[in-house]
């Protein structure tokens, strides 16, 4: 068989199309991998707890309490209308988020709350009290917090053992709502607040919420 020119150079243009079709394929299954690898590392990953020890968790990650059979995930913040650190306001603001709580086959999603001139709210959960320590970032009126950049500090201990402590103070509104009278912890003191309810809080603090009209001179 004779070979011309012609087609062996339309042989070897067919072969160099197929190669660098193979070659972009390649490339483009590679990019594919390496992006869903990617995706799945920037996941936050698990963590153990301890029961009585203060953990943080990042949006959508967990955290497991082997002892007592608990994980605690963390979905979401609410809502976050704490005053600007670089910025003087009449009300401090406060700050929610939503976690999801499972014991056993036992499971609740749970609203906690931070702010304000109160004590961080605290919720029950199947003899637990659970408490939102802390929420960072704080907010800073020069920059908007994404939703990644937050971090919950929890705090889980269990709801028998806290009554039982002498030392232990629970919130205002939880006494209230358990029939006891009220009490706060020594460096406090009890106010009612316009709303009628009670808060715990610093003495300094009671005068500025006296002089803003969000407590009564009495209290």
């Amino acid at each position: 068989m004779r070979w011309t020119n012609g087609t062996i150079l339309r042989n070897l243009a067919s072969d160099s199309q197929i190669f660098l079709i193979l070659i972009g394929f390649l490339a483009i299954t590679l990019a594919s991998l390496e992006q869903g690898s990617f995706a799945q590392s920037s996941e936050p990953i698990g963590i153990e707890a301890n029961l009585d020890s203060e953990f943080i968790l990042q949006i959508n990650q967990s955290a497991e309490i082997k002892s007592e059979d608990i994980t605690v995930t963390f979905f979401n913040v609410t809502s976050d209308s704490r005053c600007p650190s670089d910025v003087t306001c009449i009300w401090q603001g406060q700050a929610g988020i939503e976690i999801d709580v499972q014991k056993g086959e036992v499971e609740s999603s749970i609203s906690l709350s931070i702010g304000g001139d109160s004590s961080p709210e605290e919720s029950i959960f199947n003899s637990y009290l659970i408490q939102l320590v802390d929420l960072s970032p704080y907010p800073i009126s020069t920059k908007n917090i994404q939703p990644e950049d937050y971090t919950a500090t929890i705090k889980i201990t269990k709801y028998e053992e806290l009554q039982n402590e002498e030392t232990s103070i629970l919130p205002p509104l939880k006494q209230v709502k358990l029939g006891i009278e009220i009490s706060c912890k020594p460096e406090l003191v009890l106010i009612t607040k316009y709303d009628g309810s009670p808060a715990c809080v610093k003495p300094e603090t009671r005068e500025k919420l006296i002089e803003r009209g969000w407590t009564l001179k009495d209290t």
